[in-house]
């Protein structure tokens, strides 16, 4: 778990073994439809993550070019998460299970990547705001206007 330097904001980053692809991507996706929270309390304060959380992130191989899920959705979840998936043409592999999920896909690929640390961080230096969507104009690269929002993104990365 990681806390901002300035602000009360907290990440928390889990690894799976390689092997286990498939129950890490299922597992962001129930998180990403509002499932499973995660809750860990440090010095009598509860942070809740995975599906308690405001934002989640999958960062790695886009095993959804090879296997299918089938995952069970929460037809309303309690509120609309932001999702971020940074592997391998993830908006044409994951749109069909986000919006299924309910998540609001803020930030996607759309040809190949290596998920490398320049690329997180990046995502993850914008100074967090006390609400959501977060401005990702300052990221490095070419950027484009996006559909729906007024959000400027590298062109490898890209909003719906």
């Amino acid at each position: 778990m990681f806390k901002h330097t300035k602000k009360d904001a907290y990440l928390l980053a889990d690894a799976y073994d390689g092997e286990k692809i498939k129950s890490c991507i299922e597992d962001f996706l129930k998180a990403a439809n509002g499932q499973n929270p995660v809750s860990i309390t440090i010095d009598s304060t509860t942070h809740t993550f995975g599906g308690g959380s405001d934002l989640v992130a999958y960062i790695g191989h886009d095993g959804l070019m090879e296997f299918s899920v089938d995952i069970k959705y929460k037809a309303h979840p309690a509120k609309r998460l932001d999702a971020i998936m940074l592997a391998c043409y993830s908006k044409s592999f994951f749109r069909p299970e986000i919006k299924k999920s309910g998540a609001n896909p803020l930030l996607w690929t759309t040809h190949l990547m290596a998920p490398l640390t320049t690329n997180i961080k990046n995502v993850g230096s914008q100074e967090p705001e006390t609400s959501l969507p977060r401005d990702f104009n300052n990221l490095r690269g070419n950027t484009l206007p996006c559909q729906k929002s007024n959000y400027k993104v590298s062109a490898l990365l890209v909003l719906p």
